[in-house]
Formats: structure tokens, C-alpha cells, sequence
């Protein structure tokens, strides 16, 4: 495996959203984590919140009214150790506090597995 030293990458701060676009789709890659000296990666329940905030606000400017698909974050990887239930919560507090960015609509996409097991309609 090849293997680089942490200070020959580049890193983006939390919020950083990077377009992919295919034939039929445009991905927003959001950065969430921010890595440490060992480039593992971290993250937290306000660095979810203000990934989700800046990308709304990069949705409000280039998303031009399409539909966007969010999956639940902060679940995995990042390690901000939320569960499906919190991060779902986060996502839509966070929707609801900025809605004058959303000019489109907002998708939650969810496993069916997951969404069984989901509080929908709750704001915290």
C-alpha cells in the first residue's frame, strides 16, 4: 500500500464541498473530519453541524433548485460517533434553522433497515 505523509496532502477545512459531475447526476463530496498527525479522522457533533450548514449554503448558490440526496452523517468514518437517530435529528434541525438556503428540496436518504427504527417527526 502506497503511503503518504500527512504533510504532503492537502487538506480542506469541515464544509468544503467538491463537485463531481456525471452524465446523469452532479455529487457534492462534503468534507466532515479533519484529520490527526496520524491521518486519522475526527469529527463532532457541532463539525457535522457546520458541514451541513455550509452546505446549504453551497447548495443555495450553485444547486439552481435541483433536488439534492443527503444521506445520515456522522454515523461512520467520521467518527463523530452520532447514531442514526442523532444524526437524522442533527440533519433536520440544522435544515429547519437554515431553510432561507434551500431553494430546491432536501432528500434524507435512509436504509430501510435504518428508517424502521427511526423517530421521524420529532425537532429536538
Amino acid at each position: 500500500m502506497l503511503y503518504q505523509k500527512k504533510e504532503d496532502l492537502q487538506e480542506y477545512p469541515v464544509g468544503t464541498t467538491v463537485i463531481i459531475e456525471e452524465t446523469k447526476a452532479i455529487f457534492y463530496l462534503l468534507a466532515v473530519s479533519v484529520f490527526d498527525e496520524n491521518n486519522i479522522a475526527h469529527s463532532s457533533t457541532e463539525e457535522i453541524k457546520r458541514a451541513i450548514k455550509y452546505l446549504l449554503e453551497f447548495y443555495n448558490e450553485n444547486g439552481q433548485g435541483y433536488k439534492l440526496y443527503m444521506p445520515l452523517i456522522g454515523t461512520g468514518r467520521s467518527r463523530a460517533g452520532l447514531d442514526f437517530q442523532e444524526s437524522y435529528d442533527l440533519i433536520i434541525n440544522t435544515l429547519l434553522d437554515n431553510e432561507s438556503f434551500i431553494q430546491g428540496s432536501i432528500n434524507i436518504v435512509i436504509r430501510p433497515e435504518v428508517y424502521r427504527t427511526l423517530e421521524l417527526n420529532r425537532r429536538q
